[in-house]
């Protein structure tokens, strides 16, 4: 269906088809600008393509396709994709645009997105059931087992460890290519990546008798990513250096500073890859052996979805290998260029609760330090929202005490920024402020995980129960967690999990969940999203500022909202991954 439309966006000739398409009869289209066939909120968009269309360079040149709003002649919509092609005709120039109905293309897409929602419901949500119940037993929480039952169990959990990869894969791809895969923008200490990834990988590499090592980085350059996504590419590089290595092989990986960047590489005593592999490697299903990567695992997808990830973070992926001798990945990531850390005072070698006192005058931060101090707690101070951040970064702090009215940045904002920080997401807060009610009251004090908001003058006993609320782990023993989850199979393989670190209470969906909250205080929740009577995430207006996890066959961004302390893929998120995140929130963590 082609339009001709002038150099002044005039239509000069168009066929049959058109006009249908439009409903306007037989060359009714003609005359008319080529505007008025794409709705008026789609108009700066088409301006600019039709420029790029002119400056794309001589005869027969494209500004490729664009997605509009097509509108018929009495006035409904439509998705219409629109081409533009310059030619000439007799010396004069013209243009051809080529218009497409893709209403059934984007009823197409939309099935497709129902489908994969649908599949990665009803496939993880199971596959985590099966994975948690056969690692418990592998580990070693049902007892002993007869040695044949050992070995049958452990082809069992590793079989299906290779299908959970398969699925997350897919769906991954899918989300790539439909561009809704979400990222974070985080700051990171390399250092921590390359050791949260040594540890996540190194026994995915015994298996194999290949062991991982960190060559420690001379410097140790921050970087911005996301936290999850990175650790994903870490594991996929890493897992094809364990797995590609011989027997008792080593995998070596270090960081750098290289040209603003900072770069992560993998290296492997493998086979090396071949020269020609290099045009299509991360390419999608590309497999440079695949007869071996049939014995050894993977789908041809992992390094297609590496690249689009560290892409995404604004990096770039590349290696570098040698038959025969092995293959260097590198990862080259933006860096981000930390302040110089003012260090804090020695901290609570007792084993105190450590503080850390934001407040500008010195006076009242003497005045709060000596309250704190008398009531047994460790105190630091610092005076500006810049060496509160450094102080928070160099150590680490059990609460924090926040004036709003800060010289150098305003209070809230601060503590919004501190939300987004690894350390600072799940640091109990409590407000001391001038203007503590008026900025309760305009915020909504749990919006930002707030413990208390206490006025001046400063009442002690307050300021003390505040504190002290902020960092008891529990009165009682063990912490309270409420497990919002329909399955009664993952529940009960959380239950198994967590026994030993909490006390847990179920409900097994949201009414009940929500019922929960109203009767009782917990620790920390767990909460499902894909429930039989609404969405998980309507509990989230009843937490107070608890803090959440989710755990849901879907994904969540926990940005999206400041209640939500991390948010974990079903499937993709193993036992030991979410008892460290759980006991980490709950405060258990090394204990």
């Amino acid at each position: 269906m082609t339009i001709s439309p002038n150099d002044s966006g005039i239509i000069e000739s168009c066929n049959a088809a058109v006009a249908a398409m439009f409903r306007h009869g037989d060359g009714g289209v003609v005359g008319l600008p080529i505007t008025a066939l794409v709705h008026p909120s789609y108009h700066g968009e088409y301006i600019r393509y039709a420029a790029a269309s002119l400056g794309s360079g001589g005869a027969d040149a494209s500004a490729g396709e664009l997605e509009v709003e097509g509108v018929r002649a009495y006035g409904s919509g439509f998705p219409m994709a629109i081409s533009t092609r310059r030619m000439r005709l007799d010396e004069r120039e013209m243009f051809t645009s080529v218009v497409r109905d893709i209403t059934e293309r984007k009823a197409a897409d939309r099935l497709k997105d129902e489908f994969i929602s649908t599949v990665s419901h009803e496939l993880r949500t199971p596959l985590t059931a099966i994975q948690g119940a056969l690692g418990l037993v592998v580990e070693g929480s049902a007892g002993e087992l007869p040695t044949d039952a050992q070995k049958l169990l452990g082809i069992a959990y590793n079989n299906g460890d290779r299908l959970v990869r398969l699925i997350n894969d897919i769906l991954d791809i899918q989300k790539i290519e439909s561009g809704k895969m979400a990222l974070a923008d985080e700051r990171l200490r390399v250092r921590h990546v390359l050791r949260q990834a040594i540890e996540a990988n190194q026994a995915y590499a015994d298996q194999y008798d290949v062991s991982i090592r960190m060559d420690d980085p001379a410097d140790d350059p921050w970087i911005c990513a996301d936290t999850d996504r990175i650790m994903q590419v870490m594991a996929n590089l890493l897992s094809n250096a364990a797995k590609f290595s011989p027997k008792g092989g080593r995998v070596v990986i270090g960081a750098m500073r290289r040209n603003g960047m900072a770069r992560i590489s993998v290296t492997d005593q493998g086979m090396g890859i071949p020269t020609d592999a290099r045009e299509t490697l991360f390419d999608k299903f590309t497999q440079v052996d695949a007869r071996l990567t049939r014995d050894r695992g993977g789908t041809g997808l992992g390094l297609s979805i590496c690249k689009a990830i560290v892409e995404r973070m604004g990096g770039a992926i590349d290696y570098e290998s040698e038959v025969g001798e092995g293959t260097t990945f590198y990862v080259d990531l933006p860096e981000w260029r930390a302040p110089d850390i003012v260090a804090g005072s020695d901290g609570a070698e007792d084993g105190s609760s450590r503080v850390l006192v934001c407040e500008d005058d010195p006076d009242v931060a003497a005045l709060l330090a000596r309250m704190l101090e008398e009531a047994g707690f460790s105190v630091d101070v610092a005076h500006t929202a810049g060496q509160a951040m450094d102080a928070l970064e160099a150590n680490p702090y059990d609460a924090m005490t926040l004036d709003l009215l800060l010289p150098d940045r305003d209070g809230v904002d601060f503590l919004r920024q501190l939300r987004e920080t690894e350390k600072g997401g799940r640091l109990a807060v409590v407000i001391v402020s001038a203007v503590a009610d008026a900025a309760r009251q305009e915020l909504n004090g749990a919006a930002l995980q707030v413990i208390d908001w206490i006025g001046k003058p400063i009442d002690q006993r307050r300021l003390v129960d505040a504190v002290g609320q902020a960092t008891q782990t529990g009165s009682d023993g063990l912490p309270s967690i409420l497990h919002v989850e329909d399955d009664p199979n993952v529940a009960q393989v959380v239950h198994a999990l967590l026994r030993d670190v909490a006390d847990i209470t179920h409900a097994a969906d949201l009414q009940t969940g929500i019922e929960a909250l109203g009767q009782a205080s917990f620790d920390l929740v767990i909460l499902d999203i894909a429930l039989p009577d609404g969405s998980g995430l309507e509990a989230l207006g009843h937490v107070g500022t608890t803090p959440v996890v989710i755990f849901a066959a879907e994904e969540a961004d926990p940005a999206a909202d400041e209640r939500v302390a991390a948010a974990l893929v079903k499937s993709r998120a193993g036992n030991a991954e979410l008892l460290r995140t759980i006991s980490s929130l709950i405060g258990e963590a090394n204990s």
